[in-house]
């Protein structure tokens, strides 16, 4: 049986700690600066494009699924649901507060913990986002092992940390806020090929499981995917 949070003891520090953050996170999800970096265009801005990701994604199943973790009202993940870039795939969000007015079907959105991952199946999913959402959990080891499970051999995960510049007093403040550096330790550990850029004061990681057909490396993704959008953003200007 896969070790779960809840497969800990009940009052182990680390089991308290992942509750604690869920509660604050919980609190975060009735905030109104939470629903709107939630929105497509906002998660093509914090994640300096998505489309060269989308495209890989779709060689490797033309009709995979693409997990949001934390996803907070599923704004986003419902836009990339009727969007150029996302048409044909499937999508899962997890969110810890369910939606009201979310235009994905209710069983596309799960009740769970980036920890956990419950409700979605070992070897399952085609690709990973998360835009901000993993820097709020306090036991990232355990969250790459999950991520891990779920993705197929060679399926990407990118997703976005704020900078590695949180003094001690700032990380109280936020109940245990994570920058990217224990999650990039846990997915080298595994052996995942990763790049990571700098953006917007913070930083994107971006991480391809080993195994499968993969013909492109992170950096070449990542690279693509900034070209792209930065292409894109002076045409706009």
């Amino acid at each position: 049986m896969t070790e779960t949070i809840r497969t800990l003891p009940k009052f182990s520090p680390i089991r308290t700690s992942v509750a604690e953050q869920v509660r604050f996170a919980r609190q975060l999800d009735r905030s109104g600066d939470y629903i709107t970096t939630r929105k497509l265009s906002n998660y093509i801005d914090s994640f300096a494009g998505l489309t060269e990701l989308f495209n890989h994604i779709k060689t490797i199943n033309p009709q995979g699924t693409v997990l949001d973790i934390g996803a907070g009202k599923a704004f986003a993940i419902s836009e990339l649901n009727m969007s150029e870039i996302g048409n044909g795939l499937d999508y899962l969000a997890t969110v810890l507060t369910r939606p009201q007015n979310a235009s994905i079907p209710a069983e596309k959105i799960i009740s769970t913990t980036a920890e956990n991952l419950f409700g979605i199946p070992n070897e399952s999913i085609t690709g990973i986002l998360s835009c901000y959402g993993l820097a709020y959990s306090v036991a990232p080891e355990r969250v790459i092992r999950r991520i891990d499970e779920v993705l197929v051999d060679g399926a990407p995960l990118k997703a976005t940390f704020y900078g590695k510049i949180l003094s001690p007093s700032l990380q109280e403040d936020y109940h245990g806020l994570q920058d990217s550096s224990r999650f990039l330790w846990e997915l080298k550990r595994l052996n995942y090929d990763i790049a990571t850029q700098k953006h917007m004061a913070g930083e994107i990681v971006l991480a391809i499981k080993p195994g499968g057909k993969c013909t492109i490396s992170a950096s070449d993704l990542l690279a693509q995917d900034e070209k792209i959008y930065w292409d894109s953003f002076q045409k706009e200007k």
